[in-house]
């Protein structure tokens, strides 16, 4: 099927069906995409980190070229041309946080540092929060570092 066109090897074991575009060429899926059906495949649990989610959520507005995850997954890195995806293992707790954007949020604000944020920061972080249901909020947020707790708690008020 890869020689007649049908399907495109990424890496070892990872195929996907190729959109053509007239004028583009070839169009690939994003490497977010790519992790979230690696994480489907697998039955991992995945949340982005770093640079990854300060980008996803406005705080950067450099795209990262290795995506970085944690996983309760397999651990491995895929290539996939000039860009990688790599999948960190870590413990059950670090993944305890289901709503995705809470889990942006705290991963971001680790990222950053508690010694660090600033009123900028804060300012673009506030929408995202308000933007999360209080029970969820109240439910999840407690899987998240003390000091990582008190801005939110701040932020919603």
């Amino acid at each position: 099927m890869e020689k007649e066109g049908l399907l495109e090897r990424l890496t070892h074991g990872i195929y996907l069906v190729p959109k053509k575009d007239e004028l583009l060429g070839t169009l690939y899926p994003t490497t977010e995409e790519i992790a979230v059906e690696i994480a489907k495949r697998d039955k991992a649990r995945i949340a982005p980190t770093g640079a990854l989610a300060l980008y996803q959520l406005g705080l950067s507005t450099q795209i990262p070229l290795k995506a970085v995850y944690l996983t309760d997954g397999a651990q491995r890195i895929i290539t996939i041309g000039n860009s990688s995806i790599q999948f960190k293992k870590t413990a059950p707790r670090n993944l305890a946080i289901k709503d995705h954007l809470l889990m942006l949020i705290v991963q971001a604000l680790k990222e950053i540092g508690q010694h660090k944020i600033n009123d900028t920061h804060l300012e673009k972080l506030k929408p995202f929060v308000l933007q999360i249901d209080g029970e969820i909020l109240k439910s999840q947020t407690k899987f998240a570092p003390v000091w990582v707790q008190k801005i939110i708690t701040e932020l919603r008020n």
